[in-house]
């Protein structure tokens, strides 16, 4: 209801370590408020089909159902979209269904057709994706490289012993030796992190001296709840009579020089409803200071700023739930013009995943 993406609500740990995990043969995503089919294990469902109900609730109902559950930047809908999209089947379990199985009515071709889906039960599966890396291929005889970023987040980044900055000073120490033509850097699925790494990546691509944040502020009472050490070492100042504090530690907050390998050249940069809180304030710079061409769906991040940084932590006593609070709103410095207090959107649009008509399953 609050409108904040970096404010969530989790289930207790007692529940996440009883509850049956459940996995479907088929994964949906949201388009135009039509469930599509994206993947299929089955052949009682081909990729491609649009669901018109499930244990006979119709799907715009559904729809409207689970939105409120998923917390999301601003009232714009991509980011719900897009972990509406990520978390279809686990949700309507959690929210809607009590049973077993679930009964699917579908059209294909203008037939519309019933199929049961029973799910499988297990662990949970630990797939291990690379964190960063950088590929090079040709197009009419130009050399393009490819920047894929999952995420900015340090800790993770850490459990693959992966050093940020050593990763981009040899990843575009190589780009400028090869004279590369393009760049593309690939932040869709990205949901951010560490926000000292996203301004690490931009100086690798700017040419000018530049100001990530306009200001940080944190109310007092968010100062005195955080835990140590962040209550001790973070300098701030009076901001206002609202008993809000301008937090003037931040890297972000002075102007930066570039770096001396800095990539000047193309540059577009992949994003959808997945690029949000650290990888939407570095698109947002990208595309406030027109210095790159934007491909995807619009981010679920906002263009202007976030509500996000040190979170304030409290389990609810009676049930447990998890609650997680951000302390700080970050304002961007966006002087170049106009900035819609909506997600950013991409200069060519492309859907999150392109569909393709039935598919033949073994």
């Amino acid at each position: 209801s609050i409108k904040c993406g970096h404010t969530e609500l989790y289930f207790s740990n007692k529940y996440l370590a009883n509850r049956p995990l459940k996995k479907y043969p088929i994964e949906v995503l949201l388009n135009n408020k039509k469930i599509i089919v994206s993947k299929s294990e089955t052949a009682k469902i081909p990729i491609g089909s649009e669901l018109i109900s499930i244990n006979g609730i119709i799907v715009a109902e559904i729809i409207s159902q689970l939105k409120p559950f998923i917390s999301s930047d601003g009232t714009h809908d991509n980011g719900r979209n897009y972990w509406l999209s990520q978390n279809f089947f686990n949700l309507f379990d959690e929210m809607l269904s009590s049973e077993t199985g679930i009964c699917i009515e579908y059209v294909l071709e203008n037939k519309v057709t019933q199929a049961t889906l029973l799910p499988t039960f297990g662990s949970k599966e630990k797939s291990i994706r690379p964190l960063l890396s950088l590929t090079f291929s040709k197009e009419e005889e130009q050399l393009i490289a490819k920047l894929k970023i999952n995420t900015f987040d340090q800790v993770a980044l850490k459990k693959q012993k992966i050093y940020f900055k050593k990763f981009l000073h040899k990843a575009f120490r190589e780009i400028n030796t090869k004279q590369v033509k393009k760049l593309i850097i690939d932040l869709r699925d990205n949901t951010g992190g560490t926000d000292l790494n996203a301004i690490e990546l931009y100086s690798y691509i700017t040419s000018k001296s530049f100001k990530f944040y306009e200001t940080l502020s944190i109310r007092k009472g968010s100062k005195r709840s955080l835990g140590f050490p962040h209550a001790l070492f973070f300098p701030v100042k009076k901001h206002d009579n609202h008993q809000n504090l301008l937090y003037t530690g931040h890297k972000g907050l002075n102007f930066i020089s570039p770096k001396k390998i800095a990539y000047n050249g193309k540059l577009e940069i992949l994003i959808n409803g997945g690029t949000m809180s650290a990888a939407s304030h570095f698109v947002a710079k990208c595309h406030n200071n027109f210095r790159a061409t934007i491909i995807g769906n619009t981010t679920s991040g906002l263009y202007t700023h976030s509500n996000s940084g040190f979170h304030i932590y409290k389990k609810l006593p009676n049930t447990g739930l998890q609650l997680f609070i951000p302390a700080i709103k970050y304002e961007l410095y966006l002087p170049n013009k106009f900035s819609p207090q909506s997600g950013i959107s991409p200069h060519i649009f492309k859907p999150d995943i392109p569909l393709v008509k039935r598919q033949k399953v073994n």
